[in-house]
């Protein structure tokens, strides 16, 4: 997706961002330890299941913005701690972000979204090719 967005938009190769939720979530991981394009990843509500997984040490280097409600009974917020943790422990730089309600996005999803991806842009990886 990445080369088709390129092959008609100019793309900072800084700012290559995936948004997943829910059930996407686990893509989202999985994008995020294998495609090198990739600086950045905002997950939102979703399960964490490393064992399902590529290897966790692709992490390193990468930044992961982690939106999760403590009272979300689809998806644990264990799910997302345990993530941060894992994360971290392989050297990614994680936030995680918590809001009140079930499962799902709320009133000022924009702001939220936009919160993120302003994290992410300050704490995205380092371009492909320059470290």
């Amino acid at each position: 997706m990445i080369e088709d967005v390129a092959g008609n938009y100019k793309l900072n190769a800084k700012h290559i961002f995936s948004l997943s939720w829910s059930s996407g979530g686990p893509a989202g991981y999985a994008c995020s330890l294998t495609n090198k394009k990739l600086t950045g990843a905002f997950i939102a509500m979703s399960v964490f299941k490393p064992g399902n997984l590529p290897p966790l040490e692709n992490a390193k280097g990468h930044a992961y913005y982690i939106y999760h409600s403590p009272q979300d009974r689809i998806c644990p917020v264990r799910m997302a701690e345990q993530a941060v943790k894992e994360l971290e422990k392989n050297g990614a730089k994680v936030k995680m972000v918590t809001y009140e309600g079930d499962h799902g996005w709320r009133e000022a999803v924009f702001d939220d979204i936009n919160a993120g991806i302003e994290w992410l842009e300050e704490n995205h990886a380092v371009e492909p090719g320059k470290q």
